[in-house]
């Protein structure tokens, strides 16, 4: 009987033992190849090979105009804003005062060699967060919001996302992201939403609306800093 339930624990430990031995360990000797095959990486690692973007909701759609739209703008989300104008005085009633401000003037046009125009680029400086904006160097105290950046998870973004979430939860919210094209094959840190339907145009057509958001990533797949711009369109 003893040597009975000898010969049923080998028979029933083989399995287990030809199972531990696929883990990996370089003294088991095997000759099969099952020891080198490479874990799947996340999806987020952007694997030029693996990388897929399956199809989004229309909630998540959704969600992701309603927040892409909506970034550092007080009023409804809806392209017809994104192309407002305010006062200095205002932007400060809406944000209250900066920690700090830096203003540098850029060239409006920097295709054209022969506009000297100028803008004024002010970055506003908040707790967890940065807006920039801009305004024609002729009329400074009329600027209209350009991007911003938001680095700590305090900050509220609303639709259920933070600074300091996985990016799964974001993917959950409104779909995955793209992988940012930078050096080749990608920029291993960079997701970004990008879109350029959304615009209106004001009577000199010039027409603002695209914008993009991008996502910063550490190596667990965390999202650690978030900025958003405003691309012009001509």
């Amino acid at each position: 009987m003893y040597l009975i339930a000898i010969i049923l624990f080998v028979a029933v430990s083989r399995p287990v033992l030809a199972e531990e031995e696929r883990n990996c360990d370089p003294r088991a000797g095997l000759t099969d190849g099952s020891c080198y095959l490479r874990p799947e990486a996340p999806w987020w690692k952007c694997q030029r090979d693996s990388y897929y973007v399956p199809p989004t909701t229309p909630d998540q759609q959704r969600r992701l105009k309603d927040f892409g739209l909506g970034r550092f703008f007080p009023k409804a989300p809806g392209p017809d804003r994104m192309d407002d104008k305010l006062l200095r005085s205002d932007l400060i009633k809406w944000f209250g005062r900066p920690l700090r401000s830096s203003s540098k003037k850029v060239r409006a046009n920097p295709q054209d060699p022969y506009d000297k125009a100028l803008r004024v680029i002010t970055t506003w400086e908040y707790p967890g967060f940065r807006i920039t904006t801009a305004a024609e160097e002729s009329n400074p105290d009329i600027v209209w919001i350009d991007g911003g950046e938001v680095f700590d998870a305090k900050v509220s973004l609303g639709h259920g996302v933070r600074v300091g979430q996985s990016i799964e939860r974001w993917a959950r919210q409104f779909g995955r992201p793209a992988c940012r094209e930078g050096v080749p094959p990608f920029s291993k840190d960079r997701l970004a939403y990008e879109e350029a339907s959304y615009f209106a145009c004001t009577e000199n057509k010039t027409c603002a609306g695209a914008y993009q958001v991008e996502l910063y990533i550490d190596a667990s797949g965390k999202v650690v800093r978030m900025t958003w711009s405003l691309a012009p369109m001509h």
